[in-house]
């Protein structure tokens, strides 16, 4: 599966920089597509709150270990 240019620079934006929280992407037309960026203030259930209840999406999130 391909992976949008852009998507690729929004994941290493959030591993190197931590810009963002959770990045929420879709597949769309056989690519993927970022549909959601999480500021680093949001909590888990912002989070849980842009999910839809019956699509699939693919996740990546940053989170913090105490």
């Amino acid at each position: 599966m391909a992976v949008n240019d852009k998507c690729k620079l929004k994941f290493l934006e959030l591993k190197a920089k931590r810009n963002y929280r959770f990045i929420v992407f879709r597949k769309r037309y056989s690519r993927r597509w970022w549909k959601r960026l999480g500021e680093p203030d949001e909590s888990y259930e912002d989070f849980s709150a842009c999910l839809p209840p019956n699509e699939y999406r693919f996740i990546v999130m940053h989170m913090n270990y105490c």
